[in-house]
């Protein structure tokens, strides 16, 4: 819905998709696997929490491809997601 009433250019960041929907979306994201991350990295070892989080990663690939019609919005939600992940986590999961 927002992708049509968006009245902006691509690269405006002003338009009602990017205002009313992207920040809100990306900040959920953030959230969302920034608990479930926390939650199932202390409850397993590394190498099981290594294939949940590929798994998880390629889920919302797929999702954000079948769903999401905006390029910049799949990469900035691929980019949550793999910071949530593993960036949060890269000295734990290295060690």
């Amino acid at each position: 819905m927002f992708v049509e009433l968006d009245e902006c250019e691509a690269s405006c960041r002003c338009s009602l998709y990017y205002a009313h929907f992207e920040r809100e979306f990306l900040e959920e994201t953030h959230s969302f696997y920034g608990n479930e991350s926390e939650m199932y990295i202390t409850q397993n070892s590394v190498p099981e929490y290594l294939i949940r989080a590929e798994k998880r990663l390629i889920e919302e690939h797929e999702r954000a491809d079948a769903y999401i019609p905006k390029h910049d919005t799949k990469h900035a939600l691929i980019k949550a997601v793999e910071f949530e992940l593993i960036g949060r986590y890269k000295e734990t999961l290295v060690d």
